[in-house]
């Protein structure tokens, strides 16, 4: 009968051996869990800031020589400087290639733009292109 006592002594250590690390693993789980879902709200923000900046830029006028633009939207700062990468006039194609070239009827303006979003210690920053075209002027 004094065997009897020592196993359930050892029986009663395994279960709690069990149930600790069962807590220890839950609580791990809730945490990192938690975690992602933050990270995740603030890059479906950020996301969504970015492409609704993009389009707002994307009916602005840019100057060819560069500038920046800067406000606030969704609680997030945002600079946006740009820089014109590459114009030139549309391509025409014609029957030979005397007749076909860069002379069309429109300059077309491609501009690359760095914005920055700013949120207390937060930053992130984002590249992306902006098309632009404007007619070309005809001379009579």
């Amino acid at each position: 009968m004094i065997i009897r006592p020592a196993i359930i002594t050892i029986e009663v250590l395994i279960a709690l051996i069990i149930m600790f690390s069962a807590v220890v693993l839950t609580t791990s789980s809730l945490r990192t869990m938690n975690l992602f879902k933050l990270k995740k709200e603030k890059y479906e923000i950020n996301y969504s800031t970015v492409l609704s900046l993009k389009a707002l830029f994307e009916n602005r006028r840019f100057n060819p020589l560069g500038g920046e633009f800067s406000g606030e939207i969704n609680g997030l700062k945002y600079e946006m400087k740009y820089t014109l990468s590459e114009n030139k006039k549309t391509y025409v194609v014609g029957e030979t290639a005397a007749l076909e070239g860069n002379y069309g009827p429109y300059y077309i303006y491609l501009y690359t733009c760095v914005l920055q979003l700013i949120k207390n210690n937060s930053f992130s920053e984002s590249t992306f292109d902006v098309l632009k075209y404007t007619k070309v002027p005809v001379h009579e």
